[in-house]
């Protein structure tokens, strides 16, 4: 496909669409593959492309490459990260930030009103799951979502680029 404006356009509209995203980085999932990685000495990651291209990032984050959208439009990932919190970091997280699995949904935990939300492990001291505690009793899930709204992005990363 040769480029144009008015094709990056398209594909920057498509991107940003929360709904199509998925699909249209299924549709252009060959296009580019990191080829290798470098530790540069200041800490950085450089990663170099099959199509020769280079990108310096801070840091390689482990994450399930699942995505989901909440009824709401917005993004939603599991959060790994949580799985290793004790029970005071767990209850110091933004509840409209983070959230549970319901049916095909992803609501906060702030819209499900929890109050209160422990780590649950099994008996050998593994990570199980957790329990939110509401007015109306207890929920387990197995999964904390983070819900990727524009103030979540804004408080937790910055994108720069290099032009």
């Amino acid at each position: 496909m040769e480029f144009s404006e008015e094709r990056l356009g398209i594909l920057k509209k498509l991107i940003n669409d929360p709904l199509k995203q998925k699909d249209t980085i299924a549709v252009m999932s060959d296009t580019d593959a990191v080829t290798s990685m470098r530790l540069e000495k200041d800490g950085g990651i450089t990663l170099r492309f099959d199509l020769g291209r280079e990108i310096l990032v801070e840091g390689l984050y482990n994450e399930t490459g699942e995505l989901h959208i909440t009824q709401k439009g917005e993004r939603a990932s599991i959060s790994l990260e949580t799985q290793t919190m004790d029970n005071e970091e767990l209850n110091e997280l933004d509840f409209s930030q983070y959230g549970i699995l319901d049916g095909e949904n992803i609501v906060s935990l702030q819209e499900m009103g929890a109050k209160m939300i422990e780590r649950f492990v099994n008996s050998n001291g593994g990570f199980a799951g957790f329990v939110m505690t509401t007015d109306n009793g207890q929920i387990i899930a197995d999964n904390l979502f983070n819900i990727y709204t524009l103030s979540f992005i804004n408080k937790n990363r910055t994108l720069e680029m290099d032009v």
